[in-house]
């Protein structure tokens, strides 16, 4: 056995690894004109070779089905290395220096994640048989996205029904979206909705919103915005925002990240409603998306200058995301003139607030300042409270 993998052992044996495999079941639980009016847009190519229902859910790129894989990869590691920092604050030195020594080997050894991973979908395997419904949602995963194992959607599906069936509300998700999209099993928009009605009682967040979806579009019947209004009517809430922003993925942030088709005209009036309701109300991952989907042109033309305002507005609400995104367009002069100063302010609220991979970058933005900058950001960094921006 190589010294990785006696590392990952010791640590697995004192409780680093149940970080992993014991994560918790989710618990219960002046508005500004986006665009004048709808832009008349074709779909490309014939009618005949779009869905039946536009958001097509079913087929991911190559291109899209890489960078799934990536940030989900990335996920499972980031969520090892903070287990081994918590562990490093440890007052057992020997632990405490035991976790230091494997986070320096994962980011010296070309191929320490690798073997990571190969064993960490070994216990997946292990827990999936032992019934951890955990580990049979992560298993289901690697499954549905090819990592570490033969991409098999039947198998994540199988996974899924089982997580669901011991009582799962994560899985029992993953397979309503299963069988809403057709991945893996026969399309069933009844039981898709049936699953997101028992998920929105238990309450799950974002059933509300699959469930306004499936309704307004009439997948199982008679077209119905009543419960899509409802949202709308409440987006002030947490609950109903957080639907919101499902809703607005669904009809078209998600499925444009890779595809540039152009979305149905009907589809971009509902864009419009839902972000001018989050918007509205200063809702800080509703500004960020939006700012998102203005600057890459996804779902609504493009705006750059008016996607820099709401980043802004959303990195002074706290988005950690936002403030990320306002440092990059800050450091590498993105539409607003180059400014090392703000761009370090913002990033290291980002880490604040605990944004993957913003450390390095503020090493190198605070190597570009003098010691009396860093001084006076950081005061200002310690004086910084959110608030909403209008």
């Amino acid at each position: 056995m190589n010294k990785f993998l006696a590392f990952v052992i010791l640590l697995q044996l004192v409780g680093v690894g149940y970080f992993l495999l014991h994560e918790p079941e989710p618990s219960s639980a002046n508005t500004e004109q986006i665009v004048s009016e709808p832009t008349n847009v074709a779909p490309k190519g014939d009618a005949n070779d779009r869905p039946s229902h536009p958001p097509l859910w079913v087929d991911f790129s190559d291109e899209r089905r890489k960078r799934i894989i990536e940030v989900t990869r990335a996920g499972e590691i980031h969520k090892y290395k903070f287990a081994l920092r918590e562990q490093m604050k440890s007052s057992d030195r020997m632990m405490a220096n035991l976790a230091e020594a494997h986070l320096e080997l994962m980011r010296t050894r070309p191929d320490g994640e690798r073997e990571f991973l190969e064993y960490l979908l070994d216990q997946f395997v292990k827990g999936a048989t032992a019934n951890n419904v955990v580990a049979i949602q992560k298993l289901a995963n690697a499954y549905a996205f090819g990592i570490g194992v033969a991409e098999d959607q039947e198998k994540a599906v199988e996974l899924f029904e089982k997580g669901a069936s011991l009582g799962s509300v994560t899985a029992k998700f993953s397979l309503a979206r299963y069988i809403l999209n057709g991945r893996g099993t026969k399309q069933d928009f009844v039981r898709a909705h049936q699953l997101f009605t028992e998920l929105a009682a238990f309450p799950y967040d974002s059933a509300e919103g699959y469930l306004a979806f499936i309704e307004k579009e009439g997948l199982t019947g008679e077209k119905d915005d009543s419960r899509y209004k409802k949202l709308l009517g409440a987006a002030a809430s947490t609950e109903a925002s957080q639907n919101l922003l499902t809703l607005g993925h669904l009809y078209g942030y998600n499925e444009l990240l890779v595809s540039a088709d152009p979305l149905p005209e009907a589809h971009i009036a509902t864009l419009v409603e839902i972000y001018e309701a989050l918007v509205a109300v200063n809702n800080p991952d509703g500004l960020m998306d939006l700012g998102f989907m203005l600057e890459r042109g996804l779902g609504i033309p493009a705006n750059p200058a008016l996607a820099i305002q709401y980043f802004h507005r959303a990195a002074r609400l706290g988005n950690a995301p936002a403030q990320s995104a306002v440092a990059y367009h800050y450091r590498t002069g993105k539409y607003i003139p180059v400014n090392i100063a703000e761009a370090y302010f913002w990033e290291r609220l980002s880490e604040n607030n605990g944004m993957p991979g913003a450390k390095p970058i503020v090493d190198q933005l605070r190597a570009q300042l003098s010691a009396a900058e860093i001084t006076a950001l950081e005061t200002r960094i310690g004086r910084f409270k959110p608030v909403p921006s209008t």
